[in-house]
């Protein structure tokens, strides 16, 4: 099982174009999908109390199913 607390800490995961360009990927986000990747048969707990302002920032967030 893997437990991620304060898992919003994670935002930012996929990266993107922000209001000045690229966005490059977070490293907690990219170490966070790098850990799921490596454990494909483990659960995953998210624990935020911080809410998304966008579904992009749960890109971290694979196993919840939001995408195909």
């Amino acid at each position: 099982m893997i437990i991620f607390d304060e898992s919003h800490a994670m935002q930012n995961a996929g990266g993107g174009k922000g209001e000045r360009g690229d966005v490059a990927p977070s490293q907690q986000g990219r170490a966070g999908l790098r850990l799921q990747h490596a454990l494909p048969d483990a659960r995953v707990v998210y624990v935020s109390a911080t809410g998304a302002t966008t579904v992009h920032n749960l890109a971290y967030a694979q196993r919840l199913g939001l995408w195909g």
